[in-house]
């Protein structure tokens, strides 16, 4: 089974910045969520966790987001960048191994969340 997940972020790096993810499941199912304050790489992090959680053992997800997927699938190596992801980054590890999942990056254009979020987007400030 495969699952397709994707984060974004209005105004990333900005005042003002607002979060959310997106989640779909084999079945057709969708599953959004708002995050709020937190950067593109954070949502990235979190819908792969979230899908980590929630799918079977040995199931496949995806994700558009090449730096996550590295930073989950390669050893994990600190950096200014990403330090402030560490816990997110080594849950994912955990959670991906312990399991025995697949994540693998996927282009943009077949990230089916992906373009599920393009489409509907939402954001606190879109209420």
């Amino acid at each position: 089974m495969k699952y397709y997940c994707d984060g974004s972020t209005y105004k990333n790096g900005q005042k003002g910045q607002d979060s959310s993810y997106i989640i779909l499941k084999p079945s057709g199912k969708i599953i959004r969520k708002h995050l709020g304050n937190c950067s593109v790489n954070c949502a990235e992090l979190r819908a792969i966790i979230h899908a980590f959680k929630i799918c079977d053992l040995g199931e496949e997800i995806f994700s558009d987001s090449t730096i996550c997927v590295n930073w989950i699938n390669k050893p994990y190596k600190k950096n200014k960048r990403n330090a402030y992801l560490e816990p997110l980054i080594l849950e994912a590890q955990d959670l991906l191994h312990t399991k025995g999942l697949s994540l693998k990056y996927i282009r943009r254009e077949f990230n089916l969340a992906g373009l599920e979020l393009e489409e509907n987007p939402f954001y606190s400030s879109a209420y």
